[in-house]
């Protein structure tokens, strides 16, 4: 799948996969079990839809039991699901609600899907899409028959670019040297803080060592709520006001980091 239409479809809550092989595994560190059949995703409301091509072990058959629908796993145990895409991409998640349906199908809440290949670029990268309007100060660039709603920060040897598409941003961070593993997360609260409200990321991807791994993420009811929002995009007519946010950001990012 494209990557701009992975990010469409994430942005407005639509995302699926359509597994052509699937499974689910219970682990306490080390195999306990494992499913396969067939299966798919539904990111938007975080449930993957499974059904076993075997009969379920009594180990399973405990979260049939309408005490334990939908129940978090016992504590120490981690079910994981899997699933390949046509075209051999491959995703997995971290199931943290099992409810078994009917005998042989399971549903499990899984609010997030990632899956890595080796398309990465030469510097260490990270982009992060965050939906919804927010209203953060830019700056309208003009190039190619279009114009561009922009910021720009510079944080020791990182630039991190905003571009804001309307219904949602996409944040990029630059580095010759690699990024933390948390460095989107922290761009994301740093922006939430600066504008006072909830955001989240819904699609995630970074690059290093020669890998690229990608996460998509469901909608909180926060972000859903942000997609109707009438806060929409400022482009500042005031050099001070920009600067001031915007160097700010950065100092709390660097406070943070």
């Amino acid at each position: 799948m494209l990557i701009p239409e992975l990010i469409k479809r994430a942005v407005v809550g639509e995302q699926r996969f359509d597994f052509i092989e699937s499974s689910i595994s219970m682990s306490d560190g080390k195999m306990l079990s494992s499913l396969k059949g067939e299966g798919h995703a539904d990111p938007g409301d975080s449930c993957f839809h499974f059904r076993s091509r075997t009969p379920l072990p009594d180990k399973w058959k405990q979260y049939g039991d309408p005490a334990n629908a939908g129940a978090t796993p016992d504590s120490g145990l981690v079910f994981r699901a899997d699933g390949i895409e046509r075209g051999s991409a491959s995703w997995t998640g971290i199931a943290t609600g099992l409810r078994v349906i009917q005998g042989r199908a399971i549903h499990a809440k899984v609010s997030e899907w990632s899956r890595a290949d080796e398309r990465s670029v030469h510097l260490s990268f990270t982009r992060v899409v965050i939906p919804g309007r927010l209203g953060y100060p830019v700056t309208v660039r003009h190039s190619a028959g279009h114009n561009a709603r922009m910021a720009s920060i510079d944080w020791e040897n990182v630039r991190i670019d905003f571009r804001d598409y309307d219904s949602y941003t996409e944040v990029c961070a630059y580095s010759s040297t690699e990024l933390p593993v948390y460095f989107a997360e922290s761009v994301v609260h740093v922006l939430g803080k600066m504008l006072d409200r909830q955001v989240g990321w819904i699609y995630r991807e970074r690059h290093a060592d020669n890998h690229r791994v990608i996460s998509v993420k469901a909608l909180s009811s926060g972000m859903r709520d942000g997609l109707s929002a009438d806060t929409g995009p400022s482009s500042s007519n005031s050099t001070s006001s920009y600067q001031k946010f915007w160097q700010s950001c950065a100092r709390e990012l660097a406070a943070l980091l």
